[in-house]
């Protein structure tokens, strides 16, 4: 896939079998999202190379629904701005607002430039500017269902086939 044009990724940590979330669009709208899953086989193995083994990607390509195509296309004409959060910083520690240390994240070509987006629990909180903030905010919503979609679908068959797993070794 090249020329891509936007990255989105989302992990809500090491919590249960899902780690991550990550999609690429390219410039002729084609996708690629990935799910990174963990498997947890009863125990937290003590050594890399087993907990790589339990680690399985399940990778979706397709291309981008139309509905979600015109408003990205929208988004990247946009005048959206990325809003710089302010960092403090002593002789030790450096501080900077929650929005900055996010677990979901764009990185997008706007008007030919590439803008790092970090959204927060509460998206609307998210330090970009501008009259087409909305506008992103949609496309934002629209995507994640578009997204949890895909991943029910492909859930749905990690479960069936963990089951023929089990019951063949039964």
């Amino acid at each position: 896939m090249n020329d891509i044009i936007l990255k989105y990724s989302y992990s809500p940590g090491f919590y249960g079998e899902f780690i991550c979330k990550d999609l690429l669009i390219s410039r002729t709208s084609e996708t690629q999202l990935k799910f990174f899953w963990y498997f947890d086989l009863g125990y937290f193995p003590d050594n890399d190379e087993e907990r790589r083994q339990q680690r399985r990607f399940t990778t979706v390509k397709d291309k981008l629904p139309e509905a979600l195509q015109i408003i990205l296309e929208k988004i990247q004409k946009s005048d959206i701005r990325v809003i710089v959060p302010i960092e403090t910083k002593t002789d030790k520690v450096e501080y900077t607002t929650s929005v900055h240390a996010s677990n979901e994240y764009y990185k997008l070509n706007i008007q030919n430039e590439e803008k790092h987006i970090n959204i927060p629990y509460h998206f609307s909180d998210a330090l970009i500017e501008g009259k087409d903030v909305e506008l992103f905010f949609d496309f934002h919503t629209k995507l994640k269902a578009w997204i949890d979609e895909e991943f029910e679908i492909v859930s749905e068959g990690k479960a069936v086939k963990l089951n023929k797993g089990n019951n063949g070794s039964s």
